[in-house]
């Protein structure tokens, strides 16, 4: 079908001149054809299309429910329902629709156009779109500014009422705009000149003016629900078309209502109180000539210089004049500062009132420009009691800070007070003198110096302010002294403006008490031991003849078993072995007993070679298999000052505790050899290298030698018995010689092994050392002088 059956093109139905025209109109003029199938078609779009759409004629297509692809989607079934209402109606079509650009630019366009049926059945639009974009945007833009506006917008006509009113009247006064479109203004007032009628009446066109004069003022509004609030509306009177309308612009005043009265309550409270007040609240004038007035002055300087305040008011250099001459300059100089900066002023002077008293006034005055002038509004007190009580405090506080610093500097105690971080701030000549660092300044230093860090509590454990610290400390003085200190500290602050607390430490040298406790308790140990021994020494009576009774027997049966018997050598041996053992119980009983009754034995030369070859087999018989026993015997001969009996009792009681200490299960040495004096006790170190010594903290310096006192010119006979066991800590090796120290369970040792050992040893003019370390197993060491130089 062509796209003009009638014949007609479309340059004849719309001339090139008349588009040309409706182009610079922006205006797309068309044709559109409704076929009888119902599909819609757009056979001609004018060449203008697309500058305003962006779309060739070509482009512009139709979907399937017969919209411009171009309209927006939300407009399209109303656009084609619009035409197919005129297409059965055979009525104009009045179009209006959103449509996008190519460049998605969304514009409006409004237009019209004519059905027109053809012989052929179709129904044939020819009209004209025009782009108004401009005004839809300019109407949306006031719209928007309108509505968000937060004063009260209306116009009102002179003959229609209330014909507009934007979003901010409606939330004011309850009423949407329908409701109030046709009223009169007067309906929102307190008072309206008609309030039975529904809308606008005519009558009232007449005074119109006279109700609602043009500018601003201030009246009682009501909203839909009847409530009332203060209103004030601006009045503007506007003609057109020789039409009267007004412009209503207005705004809910009740917060300023309400701030007015709550100034004017303000400003009523403020006189009453520079009336009452102690001082004086004053307004002060710096006229351009250079002279000071006082337009204000409350009536409390009545009080203070006993003038009326109208009389400062006429003279201000009466105020001057009262003040002492030093404070008046020193104001004035603060005053042309304050001209300069407009800063304020610190209004601090003295005043000689009419008794003759001297009275202090203290306050500040701020200025401000008005015109010309400079203004100072300023409130000065009268605290003449206060300075005179400030003045008797701080001589208090002179006074008590004398009596704290001669306290201080004369206390017996070392106090310090030092920062968190351990820096010394104040310290007191005692803690100098503790310190042996008489005339230093120690300021500065850090208390680690003096106090070893480890045992400092740290912030994290300190306890809360008020409450106490204490711990006890021995330092080791320049001078090789070793001191005893008792320290108590807390932590405080000094002032509110500190960061950081401070530490208040008291420091009492305690080394003379320490020194008679630890004496009171050596002599109450010695008493208790006393009486421990002597108990033990009337137990041991009791044991020993017991062990007799049993010895006896045993003792007898075998010698008369080794006399009478056929016996072969093996058994022969063993009736030996039991002959020695039952003896040697015998021996063990005499000394135990002879150790706790105090008793001397008759020491005399034996050699210790054969005594240590037997212990070393009775060992290797008496102690478990699993225990490996190596000896060593160096020397031929070794002639000792002692008894074998003794010397067997200490070697048997240190094989029984390597024993234990192996747990049945180890390596066990014993050796005997012959030293000479100088390589078994060693020289005593300087002075210096103690000093080093114990700065690094050696065990040589903490753990005594028990060789050191002994004899160096002479030989010894060293014996050694090594085993493989646990170990000990050096604060344990320092204290098994104590008596009734054991580290073996409760029940399994007494304690009193080791001390009886050392105890025959010094009989013997010997000596008894050991070494020993966690998990490296234990080493003692005898040495017993000798008698003669023996054949090595």
């Amino acid at each position: 079908m062509p796209p003009f059956p009638d014949g007609h093109a479309p340059d004849d139905v719309f001339p090139p001149r008349l588009t040309a025209v409706m182009a610079d109109l922006s205006c797309v003029m068309f044709r559109r054809e409704l076929l009888p199938n119902g599909e819609i078609h757009y056979p001609w779009l004018s060449p203008n299309v697309r500058d305003i759409f962006g779309f060739e004629p070509e482009q512009m297509t139709v979907t399937s429910k017969g919209a411009l692809n171009a309209i927006h989607w939300a407009d399209r079934d109303a656009h084609v329902a619009g035409i197919l209402r005129s297409g059965f109606s055979m009525g104009r079509c009045l179009e209006a629709f959103r449509a996008v650009t190519a460049e998605g630019e969304t514009r409006w366009f409004r237009g019209s156009s004519a059905p027109e049926r053809t012989e052929d059945g179709r129904i044939v639009w020819e009209g004209a779109w025009i782009d108004i974009s401009p005004w839809m945007r300019a109407e949306h833009q006031f719209q928007t500014v309108m509505d968000h506006a937060e004063d009260v917008i209306l116009t009102v006509d002179a003959n229609n009422g209330i014909d507009w009113a934007n979003a901010a009247t409606e939330r004011l006064f309850g009423w949407s705009l329908d409701e109030l479109l046709g009223r009169c203004l007067s309906h929102m007032m307190l008072d309206p000149c008609q309030p039975d009628a529904p809308a606008y009446q005519s009558e009232c066109a007449m005074e119109f003016v006279q109700c609602f004069p043009r500018g601003t003022q201030e009246v009682m509004a009501r909203r839909k629900d009847g409530s009332q609030f203060p209103f004030e509306m601006t009045v503007s009177e506007v003609r057109s078309d020789g039409r009267l309308s007004l412009i209503v612009i207005g705004r809910d005043i009740t917060r300023r209502k309400a701030t007015e009265l709550m100034l004017e309550e303000t400003e009523r409270r403020l006189r009453s109180i520079a009336a009452n007040l102690p001082g004086v609240v004053f307004q002060r004038v710096l006229d351009p000539d250079g002279s000071f007035s006082f337009p204000y002055v409350s009536q409390g300087i009545e009080e203070i210089l006993g003038c009326e305040a109208a009389d400062i008011v006429m003279d201000a250099s009466i105020l001057f004049n009262a003040m002492m001459e030093s404070d008046r300059k020193r104001l004035m100089e603060a005053l042309a500062v304050s001209t300069e900066t407009l800063e304020a002023v610190d209004e601090d002077v003295r005043v000689t009132g009419a008794d003759g008293r001297t009275r202090w006034l203290s306050g500040q005055s701020r200025p401000r420009r008005r015109g010309d002038t400079i203004v100072w509004d300023g409130l000065i007190l009268d605290v003449t009691d206060e300075v005179e009580e400030r003045i008797k405090a701080e001589q208090a506080v002179r006074e008590s800070e004398e009596r704290f610093r001669l306290a201080f500097a004369a206390a017996s105690l070392g106090i310090v007070v030092a920062a968190m971080d351990g820096e010394i701030k104040q310290f007191n000549p005692a803690f100098q003198v503790m310190c042996a660092r008489t005339g230093e300044n120690l300021a500065g230093e850090n208390l680690s110096l003096f106090i070893g860090g480890e045992h400092m509590p740290d912030a994290a454990s300190l306890p809360a302010p008020g409450d106490s610290f204490c711990f006890e400390y021995q330092p080791h003085l320049p001078d090789g002294r070793q001191r005893h200190w008792r320290i108590t500290g807390s932590q405080f602050s000094a002032v509110s403006t500190d960061q950081a607390p401070s530490l208040l430490m008291l420091i009492e040298d305690i080394t003379e008490v320490v020194r008679s406790g630890e004496e009171r308790r050596q002599l109450e140990l010695a008493l208790t031991e006393g009486q421990k021994l002597e108990a033990l020494g009337r137990l041991a009576g009791g044991v020993a003849h017991e062990l007799n009774n049993m010895l006896g027997p045993i003792l007898m049966a075998a010698e008369m078993l080794t006399r009478t018997a056929p016996l072969d050598e093996k058994n022969q041996e063993r009736c030996g072995r039991i002959i020695e053992a039952a003896k040697h119980g015998r021996d063990i009983v005499r000394n135990v007993l002879a150790y706790c009754r105090k008793e001397q034995k008759v020491l005399t030369a034996i050699d210790v070679v054969p005594v240590f070859a037997q212990f070393s087999a009775l060992a290797t018989s008496i102690l478990p298999p699993s225990v490996k026993v190596d000896t060593h015997i160096g020397p031929h001969s070794a002639l000792v000052v002692g008894d074998a009996g003794q010397i067997t009792q200490i070697l048997l009681n240190l094989a029984n505790n390597a024993r234990d200490a192996m747990d049945g299960d180890g390596h066990l040495s014993l050796s005997l050899e012959v030293r000479a004096g100088d390589d078994l006790v060693p020289q005593r170190p300087s002075r210096e290298r103690r000093q080093r010594n114990h700065e690094a903290g050696s065990p040589d310096d903490r753990v005594p030698n028990p060789f050191a006192n002994l004899d160096h010119t002479l030989s010894f006979a060293e014996i050694r018995i090594a085993d493989t066991g646990c170990g000990m800590s050096p604060e344990t090796a320092a204290k098994i010689f104590d008596p009734f120290f054991t580290t073996k369970p409760v029940g399994l040792g007494t304690g009193l092994g080791l001390s009886v050992v050392q105890g025959i040893l010094k009989a013997m003019g010997g000596a008894i050392a050991v070494e020993s370390a966690p998990g490296l197993g234990t080493a003692f060491r005898i040495a017993l002088p000798l008698v003669d130089a023996p054949d090595v």
